[in-house]
């Protein structure tokens, strides 16, 4: 993973990379809201879909509804 993050801010200087290490939700979006101009959220696992979509929804970017979430998880 630590490759493939590398990699796209070596082609997008301004990517900003979050891992949320159990910290209050919405402590994250407010600290995202303040310091950043927020244009996308990508998750980087299938298991952080519902995070991602919950995030961008907090911060008013363009995603997917976090009630779709069955339709796009566990697709086996």
């Amino acid at each position: 993973m630590r490759e493939q993050i590398a990699e796209v801010k070596r082609r997008i200087s301004s990517v900003v990379y979050l891992k949320d290490n159990g910290n209050d939700f919405d402590k994250i979006v407010k600290e995202l809201k303040s310091k950043y101009n927020v244009l996308a959220v990508c998750p980087g696992y299938d298991v952080s879909l519902e995070y991602v979509d919950k995030l961008a929804q907090a911060l008013g970017v363009n995603g997917n509804d976090p009630k779709t979430i069955s339709l796009r998880k566990d697709k086996g």
